[in-house]
């Protein structure tokens, strides 16, 4: 079993985690800490977690898009459709994947989704209106309220119990 907040290896046993004390007064087997007895974890910023996650899908989304339409538009020469298609679907799938990252971040509140996320953002910010207000919505949320996997008092690099 894995604990939720830091990923790292539990006892069957345990009532909480050795590293960063999650699940302290809960029951890890009951179920009530959110997806330690299932395996699946809730994420630390949800928001910004589904954010990131559909902006992942819609680029994925157009940069077939493109694909498809740079093929059929170029209907004398395909094979210059298909590589203006390629080259940019490389971008489009570059900015698919730096949200993907940023997703993964947000989601085990790690330091460089938060990086990632702010970077986004401030590329967002020239975007007006709609990227504004999503811009302020992540500044908000990574400034504000960011919930970071490891607690305060917890080493970073702390060794397995019992070494």
């Amino acid at each position: 079993m894995l604990c939720v907040y830091c990923h790292r290896q539990l006892a069957d046993d345990a009532k909480s985690c050795a590293y960063c004390g999650a699940g302290e007064g809960e029951s890890a087997t009951d179920g009530s800490h959110a997806g330690t007895a299932t395996g699946e974890t809730r994420p630390l910023n949800a928001g910004l977690y589904r954010l990131h996650t559909f902006f992942f899908y819609l680029l994925l989304f157009v940069a077939m898009a493109v694909l498809v339409g740079a093929v059929t538009l170029s209907r004398h020469d395909v094979l210059i459709g298909v590589v203006f298609g390629l080259l940019a679907d490389l971008v489009i799938v570059g900015i698919a994947l730096l949200h993907r990252y940023a997703a993964r971040g947000a989601r085990f509140g790690s330091d460089h989704g938060r990086a990632t996320s702010f970077a986004i953002a401030c590329f967002w910010v020239l975007g007006f209106p709609i990227g504004t207000v999503l811009a302020i919505y992540v500044f908000t949320q990574i400034f504000k309220s960011w919930e970071s996997g490891i607690k305060d008092d917890a080493p970073a690099f702390a060794p397995p119990p019992g070494d």
